[in-house]
């Protein structure tokens, strides 16, 4: 039983220390980058996009890339206010830019200096992750979307990662979050508690 307590916390521990998605690179004078999304309130995969960095847009991330939300498409056309028509007119321009044809646009649309993609699904995070700190390194990075807005972004308006959960309808609370180190501290406590309890039970009735 010993063994078998042993190999368990092991197992998580070593699963906790690879928990980080992507490897962050040393931290220079260079500028924050900015990941930029445009989404529809209504789009199932913008969801998706929200819910995982809510949970995965870890504080070590944070001095190297910000997230920028844009408010591009609602389900009601009574919601269409002026700024999400501005918002999505952006969209429309910056997907022309890259040369994207429209019947190839949608959203989620991610911006991040010159790399673009659309959609999200599974293995798209971490891309989307290395991509933000790749661009971090490059010395040649430029801001297109900035730039783009300075010209004809008079109208839009952009928003946080919070912003874009709750115009979603995501409940979540800042309050929640926990730094990682709090977070798996509370797993391996439960786990080791949980066994703990397991090995006293046994021991108490093999007596």
């Amino acid at each position: 039983m010993k063994k078998l307590l042993v190999i368990v916390i092991s197992i998580v521990c070593l699963g906790c220390l690879n928990c980080k998605a992507v490897d962050l690179p040393p931290k220079t004078d260079h500028e924050k980058v900015k990941l930029y999304l445009f989404y529809s309130d209504s789009c199932p995969h913008c969801h998706d996009f929200i819910n995982y960095f809510l949970e995965g847009y870890r504080d070590d991330y944070k001095d190297y890339f910000e997230i920028v939300t844009y408010l591009s498409g609602t389900e009601d056309e009574k919601d269409l206010t002026d700024y999400i028509k501005a918002n999505g007119n952006f969209a429309n321009t910056l997907g022309e830019y890259f040369g994207i044809p429209k019947i190839k646009f949608g959203f989620p649309f991610i911006v991040i200096g010159d790399y673009y993609t659309l959609g999200f699904a599974d293995g798209k995070a971490n891309e989307i992750i290395n991509e933000a700190l790749k661009q971090y390194q490059n010395e040649s990075y430029e801001d297109i979307v900035e730039k783009i807005a300075k010209v004809e972004g008079e109208d839009i308006k952009e928003g946080t990662l919070y912003d874009a959960a709750k115009a979603s309808g995501i409940k979540f609370s800042k309050d929640n979050i926990l730094p990682d180190g709090v977070v798996i501290f509370f797993i391996v406590a439960a786990l080791v508690g949980g066994l703990g309890g397991l090995v006293y039970l046994t021991r108490k009735q093999s007596k």
